[in-house]
């Protein structure tokens, strides 16, 4: 008979929101920082995992935003858009759903998301995507985590894959979270998720630097912003 080992720690926290500063303060762990951009009601939703030392997330917003702000310390972080009414601005270089954020938690992003934006992301320890890296893992980091937060393209089966892989952790019909109780669901889980990661991560190229004239336009609306 098949032993079921006993329950392991993990974290599962689904919430509503109704305004920018409650969508902020809704990721554990992050220090963010939300204005609304554009006008109407506000409506976001978070749904944000733990377990065996990842961190996976869902957020959604209905209207336009303006965030910035930190993760948690020592790890990366690959964010990949489900859904966008129009392309987003990452650190001043354009994010569109066939492109993805990449980070390192000692670096301070900003990002300006559409209406409709739906993102899934991962912040993984930096020793475990080291570990799944290898050969080579450091020099390899350093291109695809550069001293700024970046766009990173890649091959778009690969993308669909990683993101349809995190997406299925918050589809109830596919997945009940109760079952991140036990141990062995973990590993299965944690092992495909980080080979996914791996891979994709591989071959990702930085996406294509702006003009001069479009980071130009992008101090502008920032200087409004801020002003605002």
């Amino acid at each position: 008979m098949h032993k079921i080992e006993a329950p392991a720690d993990y974290s599962f926290q689904q919430r509503l929101t109704r305004d920018s500063d409650e969508h902020a303060e809704s990721l554990k762990a992050w220090d963010q920082i939300y204005d609304q951009l554009s006008p109407g009601p506000f409506a976001g939703k978070v749904v944000d995992v733990w377990f065996k030392g990842l961190q996976i997330f869902r957020e959604t917003t209905n209207r336009a935003v303006s965030q910035s702000g930190t993760s948690w310390d020592g790890c990366y972080v690959v964010g990949i858009p489900v859904a966008m009414e129009g392309n987003g601005l990452f650190s001043r270089q354009v994010l569109t759903r066939d492109s993805m954020l990449t980070f390192h938690s000692d670096q301070e992003f900003t990002l300006t998301a559409p209406e409709g934006f739906d993102v899934v992301a991962i912040a993984i320890p930096e020793a475990t995507l080291i570990e799944a890296m290898q050969p080579g893992s450091v020099e390899e980091l350093r291109r695809l985590f550069p001293q700024s937060p970046t766009v990173m393209v890649a091959p778009p089966g690969q993308l669909d894959e990683l993101r349809n892989c995190l997406l299925s952790i918050f589809d109830p019909g596919s997945f009940e979270p109760e079952l991140l109780a036990y141990p062995q669901v973990q590993k299965a889980m944690s092992s495909a998720i980080i080979g996914h990661l791996a891979e994709v991560l591989g071959s990702a190229t930085q996406a294509p630097l702006p003009s001069r004239s479009f980071k130009g336009r992008c101090h502008v609306v920032k200087e409004a912003t801020s002003y605002a």
